[in-house]
């Protein structure tokens, strides 16, 4: 049984073939999708032995309808992998299935030698981390897929006098591969602040936004909040952060109590926003 395990981080899915049953390379009818996002990332993964293949993605689907992301073999047609209505939330799952149709498994006839592996966003906050290659077509992995990698078994061959058995040759695990992820936005902190003169109260809300693969605050993101009063009116707002990473909002008011503020949004051009940190309350007397 050959096995191949690809490691990812494709927190967006990133959120995206030779040889292919049903998507072959040299197909006579057109794809029936073709992805449109710039947001993929691909691998270059070595095939040790022909067969039939059995793909399995990890994936995290932050609510019930963005559970799904292309999956591209060489030039072969983009598939959509994952969709199902009943996919589970906020947890991270081994899929099989293309089109949302759990009976429609994503199995490829792969031939030995280097192909290209591409994974492209479908849809937005979707997380991918691992890939699973398998020949083994009823194996179902569970945690990081250990299950499907199981022990290396070496068979004992019982000699004759007239036959010189040959050893079976044991399968030799592919390298996990750690693609480039995907850049993406969020927010790392939000902090509020309460001021009173006379009978005014002002309301300061900042927020700062990084990168999530650097690490490191960045400018020109546009931060999307609103800020709730006491009386429960909504307040909205929209800037674009500084060198520093940072936009602070303000509001004055004539009202004591609770204000709450909360993130709906963060955009800049080639970046994924993955919502965190989006909500603050202060007491303002």
């Amino acid at each position: 049984m050959n096995k191949l395990l690809l490691s990812l981080f494709f927190i967006s899915v990133l959120f995206f073939v030779a040889g292919l049953s049903a998507e072959v390379a040299h197909a006579q009818t057109p794809c029936q999708v073709t992805p449109t996002s710039t947001n993929k990332v691909s691998a270059t993964v070595t095939i040790s032995q022909t067969g039939n293949y059995k793909v399995w993605s990890r994936i995290l689907a932050p609510d019930a309808v963005n559970n799904s992301y292309f999956l591209q073999i060489d030039n072969g047609c983009a598939v959509n992998i994952g969709d199902a209505v009943t996919f589970p939330v906020n947890t991270w799952a081994w899929v099989d299935y293309k089109d949302g149709i759990a009976t429609n498994s994503a199995v490829f006839s792969l031939t030995a030698g280097d192909h290209t592996v591409t994974m492209t966003e479908r849809e937005g906050g979707v997380g991918l981390d691992r890939l699973l290659f398998t020949t083994d077509l009823t194996c179902v992995p569970n945690g990081l897929g250990e299950s499907c990698q199981g022990p290396t078994i070496t068979p004992t061959v019982i000699p004759t006098a007239t036959v010189v058995p040959t050893a079976v040759p044991t399968p030799t695990r592919t390298p996990t591969i750690t693609p480039t992820p995907l850049p993406g936005i969020t927010a790392s902190s939000i902090s509020m602040t309460g001021t009173k003169s006379g009978s005014t109260r002002t309301i300061k809300t900042t927020v700062t936004v990084r990168n999530t693969a650097t690490l490191k605050n960045i400018s020109g993101a546009t931060v999307f909040l609103n800020l709730k009063s006491p009386q429960g009116t909504i307040y909205k707002f929209n800037g674009s952060t500084n060198t520093k990473g940072q936009v602070i909002f303000t509001q004055k008011l004539n009202l004591a109590g609770v204000y709450q503020a909360t993130i709906t949004n963060i955009t800049k051009t080639g970046y994924t926003y993955y919502p965190t940190n989006t909500v603050k309350s202060i007491q303002v007397n």
